[in-house]
């Protein structure tokens, strides 16, 4: 096996020892083809027991495999390679792309070293696999010529007038989740065709209601969305028309869903706990409620006190920087990631001092919670 696939195999066995135990979730799962959709987005419960794949390897319930599972039952295949304990997704609903062609993971707009059987996924998670390949150079580094495979996003308003002009942008995604815009995409609406120029944008008009978007380039994931066009009393896209029946007055049916902001418990120290000298742990951890909207990011802000000379944490720079006087306001803010279950390691063991750990979450709807709870998003502990 080449070994571009050997590091993708080890590096899934890393999160894997690290991985949670599964719990049931939602999760929206897409499956690019290079030519074709193989599975629209679609948003499934993942299942709430491991599944075996082969009646011998469990595959974790909180995986991309279990994903699959609930999308299409058993019609999707992977090979087990007993050397890693891992497997390696071959096909779905019929679709095998043959090597150099391989299916690449990707969790919420990020490429991932997480196998298809690995653990990991949580509520809110947006999956994707699309088909990538490597052109592998020679020996011993085997090294990919080529780019990878990225997937392409559309940026376009949800509601338009009919026949007006309004500007959708073509993105893709970097591994790293940043967006980028893509010259020269093929963007369909309806039956017709349009490219983006430099910047990766395009002027089209859309007919009266729903119309379908579909973002396609040579070597990237295809990715679709939809508009819908009304001119506010056409009874389209929710509005009525002239003569249908008046609604009830009362209260509604449905009241307004309150947006929830994810909750964090700091783990691992307690509020006013003491620590002697060398004995303080450098592992900073904790958990996040699970949020139906997907957690965009964990960030931590960690301050210090040591008689009147204070500091933050600078997570960019791993360093203690002073700060003007002794406030937790003053800190910095730092993301960690976006796990349910998260941690981080300081670079040192914390020294003599009075500490404030401060953590928060932020959703993919940008909710989050401000308030200062002690001994829940707060912490105060003592280094002597």
């Amino acid at each position: 096996m080449k070994k571009h696939l050997l590091g993708f195999l080890t590096a899934g066995l890393i999160v894997l020892s690290a991985a949670s135990a599964a719990q049931a979730a939602n999760v929206t799962l897409r499956v690019e083809g290079k030519d074709r959709t193989v599975v629209p987005q679609t948003t499934v419960a993942l299942p709430s027991s491991a599944v075996l794949k082969d009646g011998t390897h469990e595959c974790a319930a909180n995986s991309f495999g279990g994903a699959l599972q609930s999308a299409v039952g058993s019609d999707w295949t992977a090979d087990y390679f007993s050397s890693y304990d891992t497997y390696l997704l071959t096909g779905i609903k019929g679709y095998a792309p043959a090597y150099p062609d391989y299916f690449a993971l990707w969790v919420n707009h990020k490429y991932t070293y997480l196998s298809v059987c690995d653990p990991g996924l949580q509520e809110g998670d947006d999956i994707l696999a699309l088909v990538d390949y490597c052109d592998s150079g020679p020996a011993p580094d085997y090294a990919c010529l080529n780019d990878s495979v990225l997937p392409l996003a559309i940026d376009a308003p949800k509601t338009v007038a009919p026949g007006v002009p309004f500007t959708v942008t073509v993105k893709r995604y970097e591994k790293d989740g940043t967006l980028a815009p893509v010259a020269g995409a093929n963007l369909a609406v309806g039956d017709a065709l349009h490219t983006t120029n430099a910047s990766g944008q395009v002027t089209v008009t859309a007919a009266a209601g729903p119309n379908a978007l579909r973002a396609s380039k040579a070597n990237f994931a295809a990715v679709d969305a939809t508009v819908c066009a009304t001119d506010g009393a056409d009874g389209f896209c929710g509005t009525s028309k002239p003569g249908d029946p008046i609604p009830p007055v009362g209260p509604p049916v449905n009241p307004p869903v309150v947006p929830v902001a994810p909750a964090v418990q700091i783990t691992g120290i307690t509020e006013q706990q003491t620590f002697a000298a060398g004995k303080a742990p450098r592992t900073l951890s904790g958990t996040v409620t699970p949020d139906p909207d997907g957690i965009k990011k964990v960030q931590l802000r960690l301050t210090r006190n040591d008689g009147g000379k204070c500091s933050t944490y600078a997570g960019k720079y791993e360093k203690w920087l002073k700060i003007k006087r002794c406030s937790a306001s003053l800190g910095r803010w730092f993301t960690i990631g976006d796990r349910q279950d998260w941690s981080y390691l300081l670079p040192q063991t914390p020294s003599k001092g009075r500490y404030v750990l401060d953590v928060r979450a932020v959703d993919n709807k940008l909710n989050v919670d401000t308030s200062i709870r002690r001994g829940h998003n707060r912490i105060v502990f003592f280094v002597k």
